[in-house]
């Protein structure tokens, strides 16, 4: 069952609530684990799905791109050098980079997607949908 959850005027994000287990490595059950290798892959938003790694979290951007208020050239730029965007991301706006950081503490405890969706940009949603095993 979905969860709606308010953040705050600006963002409306969604979580699936579930169980969470803890394995002697420190992930979880349940936790999707990704490589480096596995996120580069998935590079066209129209077939595979365009993922990004943003402070160990693998995002699905491929509802998004198009849809970012600075325009998806911006992200593919950013993309082309590194599958992992983190320093890019402090760029943001502050209630931005709140929201998702409510979202990943909301992946850790449920173990299960979380869909971000921002009032300012209806159009969009951005999903955290794991994480990845160790960074290059």
């Amino acid at each position: 069952m979905r969860q709606a959850c308010e953040l705050n005027l600006f963002h409306r994000y969604t979580t699936i609530p579930g169980e969470h287990h803890t394995c002697s490595s420190g992930y979880s059950i349940g936790m999707k684990i990704y490589n480096f290798d596995e996120v580069s892959q998935h590079d066209d938003p129209n077939n595979g799905g365009y993922w990004v790694i943003i402070d160990s979290y693998v995002l699905d951007l491929s509802l998004f791109l198009q849809h970012h208020p600075s325009g998806a050239r911006k992200i593919l730029q950013r993309r082309k050098k590194s599958v992992d965007i983190s320093s890019n991301f402090l760029d943001h706006f502050p209630h931005t980079v709140r929201a998702f950081r409510k979202a990943c503490r909301d992946y850790d405890k449920t173990q299960k997607i979380v869909t971000l969706k921002f009032d300012e940009v209806p159009n969009f949603e951005v999903s955290i949908i794991g994480k990845v095993k160790s960074s290059r």
